[in-house]
């Protein structure tokens, strides 16, 4: 069976759809949505580390980063 897929738009982003109306993909114009293309990839590195469980605790973090030297202790 040959899928159907169909394009909805709003302003400079452009979601193409399944024959359910499921968006599937979507295009932005990156000349009008340009600057927030680091934060939506950093959310999505973000929620991908949260999911591998690659995450430390301010506690964790601050004291390995005292240990290497790179923060002072009374930080």
């Amino acid at each position: 069976m040959e899928k159907q897929m169909a394009l909805q738009s709003a302003d400079g982003v452009d979601f193409l759809t399944d024959s359910q109306g499921n968006k599937k993909a979507v295009v932005i114009d990156l000349s009008r949505h340009g600057d927030l293309l680091q934060d939506f990839f950093d959310v999505i590195i973000a929620r991908q580390r949260l999911a591998e469980g690659d995450t430390l605790s301010l506690e964790d973090f601050r004291r390995e980063l005292t240990e290497e030297g790179m923060l002072d202790e009374a930080v």
